[in-house]
């Protein structure tokens, strides 16, 4: 199914792109680790009534560099997300989101603009 991933990079881009999701919660660990991060917990940000953000749970311990700040969520967020729909039920479904307005409600910042936004 249909799934939008966020990427925030070491020198503070981001890139978003639409990626296959086979339904398997094991498969969200895979999509939202990387290299230097496997990712063994997430936790799931609503953002909105019906897509879920999956993100890294432990992102804050690995003492990241970059944030990735969801316009409208209180929080930065460490790590990357992995946006998938969620039906009634709260099961994941296909995200119907476009890449690109995804792409205008991310911002990627360092810890030094974190600690100066968030405080």
């Amino acid at each position: 199914m249909r799934a939008i991933l966020i990427k925030p990079d070491a020198v503070g881009h981001k890139h978003v792109e639409v990626v296959e999701y086979d339904g398997d919660y094991r498969s969200i660990y895979n999509l939202i680790s990387w290299s230097e991060r496997e990712v063994t917990t997430f936790d799931c940000v609503m953002i909105d009534d019906s897509h879920t953000m999956f993100v890294d749970d432990e992102g804050l311990l690995y003492a990241p560099k970059h944030f990735m700040v969801w316009d409208g969520y209180d929080q930065p967020i460490a790590g990357r997300g992995l946006i998938l729909g969620t039906d009634e039920y709260g099961d994941s479904v296909a995200c119907e989101l476009n890449e690109e307005w995804v792409r205008e409600q991310v911002t990627i910042m360092d810890i030094a603009r974190v600690v100066e936004v968030f405080g």
